[in-house]
């Protein structure tokens, strides 16, 4: 009976330490989102290394810390190869979606490539290794595909 009341109670305490846990990661990304500065992401991925924001405050590092912000001619041509998929926008609700499973928050799943999205693109393609352009190139597609392969081999 007692060892019952005992799990019951370390159950009780276990989630008010999660809960406590998250609310501190929240308030942290809050302060560094805030303050928008290097500085403050990278304190927020030292203090929260597995934190629920990192992929974010990565991408948001890889936006400041471009020397002289993105080459003209690399997004033109990633403007470009983008164009050349062709994409639908049945194709675009799935990468959008796929974002959205990974916590990129992509905005609304609705098929168009708005400035949520692209957010999200370069978050992913940052956390991936890929060029850093916000724009689905054939690499990009490809990662997010085998991804989600991966996903369903697990």
């Amino acid at each position: 009976v007692y060892a019952a009341i005992a799990r019951d109670a370390l159950a009780t305490i276990d989630e008010a330490r999660q809960a406590e846990a998250a609310a501190e990661d929240r308030a942290a990304w809050d302060r560094a989102r805030a303050d928008d500065s290097e500085a403050s992401y990278r304190a927020y991925l030292q203090d929260f290394p597995g934190g629920a924001f990192r992929i974010e405050a990565q991408a948001a590092l890889a936006i400041l810390t471009q020397p002289t912000g993105p080459d003209p001619d690399a997004l033109a041509q990633a403007e470009a190869q983008e164009r050349a998929l062709r994409l639908n926008p049945i194709t675009v609700r799935l990468v959008e979606a796929k974002l959205a499973d990974l916590d990129l928050n992509p905005g609304v799943v609705d098929g168009r490539l708005d400035g949520e999205t692209r957010t999200a693109i370069r978050a992913y393609q940052d956390a991936r290794g890929l060029p850093v352009t916000g724009y689905l190139t054939e690499a990009t597609v490809v990662r997010l595909l085998a991804d989600t392969i991966g996903e369903f081999r697990q």
